[in-house]
């Protein structure tokens, strides 16, 4: 399943008191998220974590700024110094998409993929801050993000980018899972890390995710071995399949 996130004032998973990610100096986060057209005023936020305003904060933003920017990703990793940049390309096409974020302890310190590939990045060190702060997927405050989201995930580390592939398209890493949430619809949204990290749920309904590896019930059978090699060879197979709900996965049975 997936959650649609629709209200600026309430829609929302949240993780409170979680230190995690902004103490981490190797991390990543991964999400499945589908928006349709960006309002033409405000931010849509998909993924935040805030100490103070503007003192240390990890986002991914949805632009809504009227003109050749709207619907693009806009990220932020702030720890002591603020790592920024927005994505080449607009992500508000009504189709499912898979980012990845990643936190280096060196070289190109922040990077966003989008379906595999390289959407932007910052070469400047964010730093850490270790005080605990919630971490919310969906909107906050005046933020709206008006989408989807699934399979959202964050690590205690550094994931390369085929790993994370295989993850999204429904196999498990290994280590360092901070928290898990399917979106599956259940209240809180249970961790499937086995951290108890589970997300505190604040309206938001049920929407559909379209079927991924053993999501679709098979095990990776003929269509998952499909679905696989699609994934492999960075195929954005998600869009392949429409808006049909998936089943629980088989290795969390």
């Amino acid at each position: 399943m997936a959650r649609s996130f629709a209200s600026q004032t309430s829609d929302q998973v949240a993780v409170p008191d979680y230190a995690g990610l902004l103490q981490y100096s190797s991390a990543s986060i991964l999400a499945w998220f589908k928006r349709a057209a960006a309002p033409t005023s405000g931010a849509n936020l998909t993924i935040y974590q805030e100490l103070l305003p503007d003192v240390a904060e990890i986002f991914i933003n949805m632009l809504a700024t009227p003109g050749a920017d709207n619907g693009a990703l806009e990220v932020a990793w702030e720890g002591t110094l603020r790592a920024s940049f927005t994505s080449t390309n607009l992500f508000d096409d009504d189709l499912w998409h898979w980012l990845l974020l990643v936190r280096r302890s060196s070289g190109t310190f922040v990077e966003l993929y989008v379906d595999g590939v390289s959407e932007g990045s910052s070469a400047t060190n964010p730093g850490t801050n270790a005080t605990s702060k919630t971490i919310k997927w969906g909107g906050q405050l005046n933020s709206s993000f008006g989408g989807r989201l699934a399979c959202c995930a964050a690590f205690a580390r550094t994931l390369d980018i085929n790993e994370a592939r295989t993850f999204a398209f429904g196999r498990p890493p290994s280590g360092s899972v901070d928290f898990y949430h399917e979106m599956m619809g259940g209240s809180p949204e249970p961790d499937w890390s086995g951290n108890g990290r589970n997300g505190t749920l604040t309206a938001t309904t049920v929407a559909d995710h379209a079927p991924i590896g053993p999501w679709f019930g098979l095990n990776l059978g003929w269509m998952g071995a499909f679905v696989a090699a699609a994934a492999a060879a960075g195929q954005p197979t998600m869009r392949r399949w429409g808006g049909i709900s998936h089943m629980r996965p088989s290795w969390r049975r």
